[in-house]
């Protein structure tokens, strides 16, 4: 499980039980983000600082996992699908709001992701 001192319970659990659930998450390491930028797709954890702006954030094959966490919101969080892809068939944003906001969700499409679990808040647009 990863452990960081910033994290708390909730999204320590939320990130332990992802872990369980998915072999792939169980093997894979977490990518941090301290700076404006494009989506590693090679990852499937993705840490963002506060303030970051993830762009490019694209399924690479359907079933993928992903989780989205921000420990500290203190600026939001961004998460910004390319062209033609989105959250939840009309939004292709994400905004982790609050600190230790995170989302897990599944590529159902190449070109729709389905959030599984929204932890904190994060919201739409």
């Amino acid at each position: 499980m990863i452990k960081q001192r910033n994290l708390d319970p909730a999204l320590q659990k939320l990130l332990g039980i992802a872990e369980n659930v998915s072999g792939s998450l169980l093997a894979s390491a977490a990518k941090g983000y301290a700076a404006d930028g494009p989506a590693d797709m090679e990852y499937q954890k993705h840490i963002l600082g506060s303030g970051v702006d993830l762009t490019g954030v694209n399924p690479k094959y359907i079933g993928q996992l992903i989780i989205l966490a921000c420990p500290d919101s203190t600026a939001n969080a961004t998460a910004t699908c390319g062209a033609g892809i989105t959250w939840d068939g009309t939004n292709d944003t994400v905004n982790l709001v609050n600190d230790n906001s995170a989302i897990v969700a599944m590529a159902i499409s190449l070109t729709r992701w389905l959030v599984l679990v929204n932890l904190g808040t994060c919201t739409f647009s």
